[in-house]
């Protein structure tokens, strides 16, 4: 997939994924076994690229694109690459690093949601197989998003200033102006 190419601008690699999005959705079943593997695989290895682009993060637009894409790769093949991934998503989720934090947890959200909630054209056993493959990963998922939550509190708290908070209301006693703590 050329479209997607990290040095095509940002408007063709946004179509590229929607291109992509719309085969994975739309035309999964056109595809061979081999073919559908190398496209997760593909999949797969975009939502890295994305996670760990430096030194400019990559647009949030581009994150949700890529997390859906690969939200529709897991209710497309089923519980099995679902639980193939939630060990790299749950350390991508408790990670250091937030871009990768960012698309680990919007790819665990999407995916609950495509099951749990967008679930209409998803049949009976095929169903069950997916709540059944979401419901036997929480015990990984959920401590992953606490370490999530925890990791970008503690840095939200290291950047809060008093100073500027009290500055910023107008209480006069502080001489920190409230646009330099913007």
């Amino acid at each position: 997939m050329r479209l997607v190419a990290a040095e095509k601008p940002l408007e063709a690699r946004h179509f590229g994924y929607g291109v992509l999005q719309h085969v994975v959705g739309k035309r999964w079943r056109e595809f061979s076994d081999d073919e559908r593997s190398a496209l997760a695989k593909m999949c797969y290895e975009k939502l890295g690229e994305i996670a760990s682009s430096t030194p400019e993060p990559e647009p949030f637009v581009l994150k949700s694109k890529v997390a859906t894409v690969m939200a529709q790769v897991v209710r497309q093949q089923g519980a099995e690459v679902w639980i193939a991934l939630v060990p790299d998503l749950a350390v991508g989720a408790a990670s250091e690093n937030p871009a990768l934090a960012e698309v680990s947890c919007l790819t665990t959200r999407y995916v609950a949601e495509d099951v749990a909630v967008h679930n209409e054209d998803i049949i009976g056993g095929r169903m069950k197989e997916l709540l059944f493959g979401l419901t036997s990963t929480l015990p990984q998922t959920l401590p992953a998003l606490y370490r999530s939550l925890e990791v970008r509190a503690k840095a939200k708290r290291k950047s809060f200033s008093p100073k500027c908070f009290f500055g910023f209301f107008g209480f006069g006693f502080f001489s920190r102006s409230p646009a330099r703590c913007l």
